[in-house]
């Protein structure tokens, strides 16, 4: 087959009329004579670009460029109503701490599930909207079964009954506890542990409102993204990390200018926390007792 025009042989490149860039091969006759070089050729950038016409005939169809940006993925939403189940094993340790209908008032308010052998901790937001749900096992002596048989964590929109009642893909979390953050809340304190806002929720005299990162490397895109929803707006913000965290929560405290108390720090345990303070303050006064600067300290702390 004989055809009428073909692309120039010459290594000089033209402006492509379609990407801008000088990357364009014009279409020649018979004689080697560019033929209108503003309309036809084509570009050699054929994957970012994909520009080509030939002369005289309708535009072929194109080389479609690769779409360089991923597809935005929605936030995640769980369409499901969170319950209240009290029969866990943390529960029941609950009870060697706190009075029962403290322990059902704590459970109540944060929202606190069971599924399984797995405690459910609901992050919920401040209008209601379930942004994710996380699992974790306890063993009666209230701290996380770590056996080879049973994982440390796991997401509720990770378990295939759940699938049916997902909207969106990507994980979207928030504070544990920021459904609580109501407008007449005045003090907020943010810790690490699901368990320890919610306990800490009965032990503080206060009555002060806990929210939990579920993660210490959380704190500073939760803090970002609840600051600009304005929930901080009029409040006092307490941060209380755990033993060993206290200089990296110092400074998100100091972008958004928070209140760092770093009672913690003054635990000989790494990575206590202030239930713990409190859970020895209760069980083994001895250990609180011998330390008078940690006892004065959390004197203060729930005055």
């Amino acid at each position: 087959m004989i055809y009428n025009y073909h692309l120039s042989k010459s290594s000089r490149k033209y402006i492509c009329p379609q990407c801008g860039r000088k990357t364009f091969t014009p279409y020649c006759d018979k004689n080697d004579n560019i033929v209108n070089m503003a309309i036809y050729g084509r570009c050699d950038r054929e994957n970012n670009c994909g520009y080509i016409k030939y002369p005289h005939e309708p535009q072929k169809s194109k080389i479609e460029p690769k779409n360089d940006q991923k597809r935005v993925l929605q936030p995640m939403r769980l369409n499901v109503l969170p319950q209240t189940d009290v029969e866990s094993n943390l529960f029941k340790w609950a009870l060697t701490l706190i009075e029962l209908p403290d322990a059902i008032k704590a459970w109540q308010e944060y929202k606190v599930g069971k599924a399984g052998q797995f405690v459910t901790f609901w992050q919920i937001d401040e209008k209601g909207e379930v942004h994710a749900g996380k699992l974790i096992p306890y063993g009666d002596n209230g701290h996380r079964r770590k056996d080879s048989n049973t994982p440390p964590a796991m997401w509720v929109h990770k378990v295939p009954k759940y699938k049916p009642f997902i909207i969106g893909e990507e994980l979207d979390q928030c504070f544990f506890g920021q459904h609580l953050l109501t407008p007449d809340v005045k003090e907020v304190c943010i810790v690490e542990s699901e368990k320890t806002a919610v306990m800490m929720s009965v032990f503080d005299a206060r009555g002060r409102t806990y929210l939990a990162t579920g993660g210490s490397g959380n704190l500073n895109n939760l803090c970002e993204k609840a600051v600009k929803r304005g929930l901080f707006l009029h409040k006092k913000v307490i941060l209380i990390p755990d033993n060993g965290q206290a200089k990296n929560w110092r400074k998100t405290a100091l972008k958004y200018g928070f209140i760092v108390e770093n009672i913690c720090e003054n635990c000989s345990e790494v990575g206590c926390d202030i239930l713990d303070l409190n859970e020895w303050i209760r069980k083994e006064p001895k250990k609180i007792l011998n330390d008078e600067k940690i006892r004065r300290l959390l004197d203060n702390l729930n005055k």
